[in-house]
């Protein structure tokens, strides 16, 4: 395989992987909620990772 070759495929892949992370990825989010059976005192517990916050895609209603 050529340098131009392999330099071709890894832009390439790049790009792929850069349409993946901002235009499909994000779509396939999911939201769980769960109840769970708590004998101690009342608590609100909240866990989110991955936002993707400031995508052009990802606003702050989004965020909220």
């Amino acid at each position: 395989m050529s340098f131009r070759r392999l330099l071709v495929s890894l832009f390439v892949l790049a790009i792929v992987g850069a349409i993946w992370g901002v235009v499909i990825e994000p779509g396939l989010l999911v939201q769980n909620e769960q109840d769970l059976v708590w004998r101690g005192p009342k608590i609100k517990v909240a866990f989110f990772s991955d936002l993707h916050a400031g995508a052009p895609h990802i606003t702050k209603k989004y965020i909220k």
